[in-house]
């Protein structure tokens, strides 16, 4: 079944930092041909700030230089105004759940950058009462930055306000959108693919619980080039509180699959600083994106936690990369995965297979991207 999207929201999200509390989300609602709705909601940035008890010194740092950008320019008296973060949140989750029911599945949630900041944002939604909320979370959360660089749009950076910003997003889209099916190809077309591509996936007792099997695969311009498979015995991930229809799923499909070898690895711990490690080795390419087939949330939330676990004293860096989230790059060009079917090496619920599954059907978007956008006169640029 090919999947089409006629309602987005675009959200815009400012906090401190890139892990820290959120102070501002602004967000549109629109349909190809007119704005529906948009709104703001704001909380005091000094209790966010307060609340951000973990936040690298960097990212203080960066809050102070954007006090003039971003915080100066909040509105006083426009939009909804909450205390905490915690009132945010729940705001936040009260506007992404009327819009859900008012649209249903044909709406989808879209970001400039979906990595970290969106999904940073609906992880604390959901977290805060989980059960009841993880299977309406938005997923996927289109990264509207890497379907610009495809369709070769730019983003407005005059635009001064959140909301302004928020509804140039959904004016993208919808513009990228009217170049892929349209036949409206631009003057200036971003085509030159990354050199590396390195597409990984994660197997947790549930959404949010803990890792037990990491999977990954690396691609030289669409050739691999190494795969590995990082685990740790199932049961010492298991932790109280998991939802029987959760462990019922994962004992059903993926146990079956589980390595029978030896693992030097006996903790979730364990095997998140050894992926990262290898994240950081290639975080340090400038030339590579990271991929997964849905990414949000235990991609996202894997790959924060190993970069976390990995951060040399003293180190106070965020990771900086593109994260491609496979589904909504099928979904922008209404394919379906039904019509790609997986080979022998790209078994399901197998870390390493799932990994080698997404980056094929990446490399299949980016060429559909290519055959729709052939016509049009091309510039070769790159994509980081």
């Amino acid at each position: 079944m090919t999947f089409f999207t006629n309602v987005v929201v675009a959200m815009n999200a400012q906090c401190i930092g890139h892990e820290g509390e959120y102070f501002c989300v602004s967000y549109a609602v629109s349909t190809e041909k007119k704005l529906i709705e948009s709104g703001q909601i704001i909380c005091n940035p000094d209790n966010a700030r307060a609340a951000s008890t973990n936040c690298p010194i960097h990212d203080k740092v960066w809050v102070r230089m954007c006090k003039k950008g971003v915080i100066s320019r909040l509105p006083k008296d426009d939009g909804i105004h909450v205390e905490t973060p915690h009132d945010l949140y729940e705001k936040v989750w009260e506007i992404w759940t009327s819009l859900l029911n008012s649209y249903g599945k044909t709406l989808r949630c879209i970001g400039f950058r979906d990595y970290p900041f969106l999904t940073n944002l609906f992880e604390k939604c959901v977290l805060l009462e989980r059960d009841s909320r993880k299977i309406i979370a938005p997923t996927p959360i289109y990264n509207l930055k890497s379907l610009l660089k495809t369709t070769g749009c730019a983003f407005d950076y005059t635009k001064k306000t959140e909301i302004e910003k928020a509804i140039n997003c959904t004016e993208l889209y919808w513009k990228s959108q009217s170049i892929l099916f349209d036949g409206k190809i631009p003057e200036r077309i971003y085509v030159k693919p990354p050199e590396y591509v390195f597409s990984f996936d994660v197997e947790r007792w549930g959404l949010y619980g803990k890792p037990f099997w990491i999977g990954y695969s690396i691609f030289e311009n669409q050739c691999e080039i190494e795969t590995g498979s990082l685990f740790c015995p199932h049961a010492n991930a298991k932790t109280d509180g998991l939802d029987p229809d959760d462990v019922l799923w994962v004992n059903n499909h993926v146990i079956p699959h589980f390595p029978k070898e030896e693992t030097p690895y006996k903790t979730p711990n364990d095997i998140l600083g050894a992926f990262g490690e290898i994240l950081r080795h290639w975080m340090k390419k400038k030339n590579c994106i990271f991929l997964g087939k849905r990414i949000y949330p235990i991609e996202t939330s894997t790959l924060r936690e190993s970069y976390n676990l990995t951060r040399p004293k003293g180190d106070k860096s965020t990771p900086r990369i593109i994260f491609i989230d496979v589904q909504s790059e099928l979904e922008v060009l209404r394919l379906s995965e039904r019509a790609y079917p997986r080979s022998h090496s790209q078994k399901q619920h197998d870390p390493v297979g799932d990994s080698k599954y997404a980056a094929m059907l990446h490399f299949i978007t980016q060429n559909k991207f290519q055959e729709i956008l052939e016509p049009g006169p091309t510039l070769v640029t790159g994509w980081l």
